[in-house]
């Protein structure tokens, strides 16, 4: 998965989630330097990508072909909720 912030007076780079067993029990987390990004936070975006999706467990994704491509897709009817949590330090 990843998480990129809206843009600002500096393209901020994509975060890419990551996950470790002994960090909130293997919660995926990232962090985002938003020092070059002043003023609102705008409209983020949370995205899980085909090359991505292609390597989890098989029943957790799809296969869509289009134009003789393939293209992996997380099954929506096995996700209810996603949430994101953030934090923030001020300096």
């Amino acid at each position: 998965m990843y998480v990129t912030p809206a843009p600002g007076t500096a393209a901020p780079a994509p975060a890419t989630l990551q996950s470790m067993p002994l960090f909130f029990n293997g919660l995926p987390h990232a962090l985002v330097d938003l020092t070059n990004n002043p003023g609102g936070l705008g409209s983020w975006l949370l995205e899980a990508r085909d090359a991505d999706i292609e390597k989890i467990e098989a029943t957790l994704q799809s296969t869509v072909t289009t134009a003789g491509t393939n293209h992996y897709r997380l099954r929506s009817e096995l996700i209810d909720d996603i949430i994101l949590v953030c934090t923030y330090v001020a300096s």
